[in-house]
């Protein structure tokens, strides 16, 4: 792991979903690796998540859900 003004990168993780979750860790609020990934793919590709399990995804930013 690097820090100290370099691009942080945790093994597994690509930094749109470590910046998602590392916003949310910073507010107490720590989502699972799954739905870090789907919200993350669905961001970059601009898709809608289509889900029963909406508070799932509620903290994290700029993502489009349906129920």
């Amino acid at each position: 792991m690097w820090s100290a003004g370099y691009l942080l990168f945790v093994e597994g993780l690509d930094i749109v979903t470590y910046k998602a979750y590392t916003n949310l860790v910073t507010i107490g609020k720590i989502p699972s690796f799954a739905d870090g990934q789907i919200a993350a793919i669905s961001q970059v590709n601009c898709l809608i998540i289509v889900t029963n399990n909406v508070s799932d995804y509620a903290d994290f930013n700029k993502l489009q859900i349906n129920k």
